[in-house]
């Protein structure tokens, strides 16, 4: 792996109408994406952590499909991205509560390469890279970037503007790690880039 292009940003989410904390998850049922997936990942890391065991884990695909089965009462306890935590904790009168979590750096977007590969292709890559570096560190310095690309290319037309800059405000403010280039393999230049915080709003609700 030579480039870290984001880090996961899911939240688990209960109802406090039935539970209030990790500890009273014990023996209850768990809704996750799917099977392998980062969601799982965490509830089930979060479980180890606390000392308890999920009923069952279900496995209840997208974050939207899951907020609304929360808010219809289907379950009670599940994983759901940023759009769809805030959306749940700003209901009129929410029954709706985010769980803490660590600092997660897991991600499952990357960008790896065969070392021969990252031998004959030096000068492209650090180009490649340093654009993508360029393009995080515009969206964290002016939060307003990502309007003004979405606006210019056509993206994502099912949002309104405020919900993405409150995203990407909310990003930001969690003060992702600086980025930073460190050695992962022995070539000469060698680089391994890591990202800040998952940005992208296309990855961070697509599970």
């Amino acid at each position: 792996m030579f480039y870290q292009l984001s880090m996961l940003r899911f939240h688990p989410v209960i109802d406090t109408r039935y539970y209030n904390s990790w500890h009273e998850l014990d023996g209850v049922e768990m809704y996750s994406h799917g099977k392998g997936s980062g969601t799982e990942a965490l509830v089930n890391m979060m479980a180890n952590k606390h000392g308890i065991t999920y009923s069952k884990m279900i496995y209840l695909p997208g974050s939207g499909v899951r907020a609304r089965a929360m808010i219809n009462g289907r379950i009670h306890a599940t994983v759901v991205d940023t759009e769809r935590k805030n959306k749940l904790l700003s209901m009129p009168d929410s029954p709706f509560k985010a769980l803490p979590i660590p600092p997660i750096n897991a991600s499952d977007e990357a960008l790896y390469a065969h070392e021969a590969f990252l031998r004959s292709h030096q000068n492209e890559l650090t180009i490649l890279t340093a654009e993508l570096l360029n393009v995080w560190q515009t969206m964290i310095r002016e939060p307003e970037f990502v309007l003004e690309q979405r606006n210019k290319y056509a993206l994502l037309p099912d949002l309104e503007e405020s919900q993405i800059r409150r995203y990407m405000q909310e990003m930001v403010a969690e003060k992702p790690s600086q980025l930073t280039a460190v050695t992962v393999m022995h070539l000469t230049p060698t680089w391994h880039f890591t990202a800040p915080a998952a940005l992208s709003p296309n990855r961070n609700s697509s599970s």
